[in-house]
């Protein structure tokens, strides 16, 4: 399976797999045991990422084994279940830019459903489609209000690039998913007081920069990221205005 079938399709992911986050700065990795969740994090040196993007591969291959061998020895559970074919991870690029977009299709026959979303994937695509990813998830359904989709875009080479150096520091990536998606994921199924239900507005804010999201019964419909590395001048500093 490779990246174009991944991406988006994080629920298929199986129980075994831990969630590992790649941001510029810092490696996160959370497994969740049965009983307590085990996490790891590794922060990275500056240059080996810029806005995603992998600037020093060599280095950046490194803290990646190092990283790997790291949560082998504290969460030997994990690593125990991956160890066919490498420790399994849904991974989260933060840094890197991913374009969605809710769109809405009208009541169709299932045989007939997926070319619709492939014409929309091409309409909807900020970048040729042959240099992206592209995938969609089904928000909901009716016979009145039609069919919700997310649709969802990144770049093929920045996540090659991660995807390849994963693979040869010892991870087998079983998912892609953009921030938005694991973010509304966590407060679906772990926010105390979340009512999926209603309509939620989450704001993110940490070292990779802020994201605002809407949720409406339990789904990620709207999604904005502002990174920081967007907002930086010379010196790596942001203006008070800017902020």
């Amino acid at each position: 399976m490779n990246f174009l079938d991944r991406i988006l399709h994080f629920s298929r992911a199986r129980a075994s797999s831990g969630g590992l986050e790649i941001s510029d700065s810092m490696l996160r990795f959370g497994y969740f045991d049965g009983v307590l969740w085990q996490l790891v994090s590794q922060r990275l040196p500056q240059g080996l990422m810029e806005a995603g993007v992998v600037k020093d591969e060599a280095k950046l291959l490194q803290a990646f084994t190092l990283f790997r061998n790291e949560i082998a020895s504290r969460v030997k559970a994990f690593v125990k279940k991956g160890s066919r074919h490498g420790a399994e991870v849904v991974v989260t690029m933060s840094s890197l830019s991913v374009y969605s977009q809710m769109f809405m299709l009208p009541a169709v026959e299932k045989e007939r459903l997926e070319a619709a979303v492939k014409l929309n994937l091409q309409m909807l695509s900020p970048a040729e489609l042959s240099e992206e990813y592209a995938g969609s998830q089904l928000l909901g359904s009716g016979e009145e209000q039609g069919i919700e989709l997310l649709a969802a875009f990144v770049g093929r080479e920045p996540v090659d690039a991660i995807a390849n150096l994963l693979s040869r520091a010892g991870f087998f990536v079983v998912a892609l998913e953009f921030r938005g998606l694991s973010l509304a994921r966590l407060a679906r199924e772990r926010g105390v007081g979340f009512d999926p239900h209603t309509s939620t507005v989450i704001v993110s804010i940490d070292d990779n920069g802020i994201d605002f999201l809407v949720i409406r019964h339990g789904e990620l419909y709207f999604d904005y990221f502002t990174s920081w590395y967007d907002l930086q001048r010379e010196g790596r500093q942001i203006s008070k205005q800017e902020f």
